[in-house]
């Protein structure tokens, strides 16, 4: 290796070194200005305290709605189908167990196993027909887009 390449090899690690320590404080404010905010500090106060420019805070909360946004999305399209899909099929395999447990038992094992499979009925129909939390869960994230498209920049207020 020339001492030109060895160079720009320590160079360009310098830079992803420093590159790192940037990101590190970015993210290390970020989480600071979070704090502020959920003790009901609004941007300007954030800024005052601090020492930043009005407008670094706004754009660090921007980002952050965003990435919230971006988690609540992947959440709700990619993982809570999965694991709502998991929960049905761990019911049904815990309830033909239950119920081969009932038909192999004696008396009093049996009714516990008619018990759990009974539980496991119940709970599958409750998660078939309750879903209530997961629509209510899409329609606020769908209602703080709108919401965020249409005032991208309120103040005081932090939309998820």
């Amino acid at each position: 290796m020339t001492v030109d390449a060895t160079s720009s090899t320590v160079k360009a690690g310098e830079m992803q070194e420093s590159l790192t320590r940037t990101q590190d404080l970015i993210e290390a404010r970020r989480q600071r200005e979070l704090e502020l905010a959920a003790t009901g500090l609004n941007y300007t106060e954030i800024a005052r305290l601090l020492h930043f420019d009005l407008s670094t805070v706004s754009r660090d909360f921007s980002f952050m709605r965003e990435q919230a946004r971006m988690a609540i999305d992947n959440y709700l399209n990619e993982r809570l189908p999965l694991e709502y899909q998991k929960c049905l099929i761990s019911l049904d395999a815990i309830t033909r167990e239950a119920w081969k447990v009932a038909n192999e038992s004696d008396a009093r094992t049996k009714i516990q196993a008619l018990t759990l499979a009974k539980e496991c009925a119940l709970e599958r129909m409750d998660l078939l027909t309750h879903t209530t939390t997961i629509d209510g869960a899409i329609r606020f994230v769908e209602r703080a887009r709108k919401r965020a498209s249409e005032e991208p920049d309120q103040e005081a207020e932090i939309i998820v």
